[in-house]
């Protein structure tokens, strides 16, 4: 995987700033993408950045990034546990909860739903991945995933994504390592 595409998709998540990220990266051979991921995973460990496949096409893998401790915090919340739960999530159990988010993606080329609940995974308000999915209310803007509750902060945040982003990419042309560009969790 180029290091660019990972900072257009990833910066935030690699900051700190973000829970995770999910992008679609080509690949070649499957074996040689899970030894690159597997090779990520004991790269970035002691920054606290885990790697996953979620799935598969023919050609392209859906690759989710994440903080495994931030997402375990995510998942305390009582919203998201809430939304989740619904969905036959465990939010007492992250790990369960992303290999059942893996099956539900690799069950979507046997004609099931897309797990929209996804967004919960990303770091996404609750409540706006809970009006997407039920889509009761009108969206109220649109950045990086639709809002329909607190549009002033969604539009703060989408910023400091954004300008999170453009000083990874300064900083990678500049020669600094992706490794270099990974905030370590506390």
């Amino acid at each position: 995987m180029q290091a660019d595409t990972i900072v257009i998709h990833c910066a935030p998540t690699l900051a700190g700033m973000k829970t995770a990220a999910l992008f679609s990266a080509p690949f070649a051979s499957a074996e040689t993408l899970k030894e690159e991921i597997r090779s990520f995973n004991r790269m970035f460990r002691d920054k606290g950045i885990r790697w996953m496949i979620l799935g598969y096409t023919l050609h392209r893998a859906l690759i989710y990034v994440y903080r495994p401790k931030r997402w375990s915090r995510d998942l305390q919340q009582v919203c998201t546990a809430e939304l989740l739960e619904e969905y036959g999530y465990d939010p007492l159990d992250p790990g369960m909860c992303l290999a059942k988010l893996a099956g539900k993606m690799r069950s979507i080329r046997e004609g099931n739903d897309f797990p929209h609940e996804i967004g919960c995974f990303l770091g996404y308000p609750p409540e706006d991945v809970r009006c997407f999915i039920r889509r009761d209310r009108p969206c109220l803007f649109q950045g990086l995933w639709q809002v329909y509750s607190d549009v002033e902060t969604a539009k703060e945040t989408f910023r400091r994504y954004r300008l999170c982003t453009a000083c990874y990419l300064k900083h990678l042309q500049a020669g600094r390592s992706l490794y270099d560009l990974v905030v370590a969790e506390v």
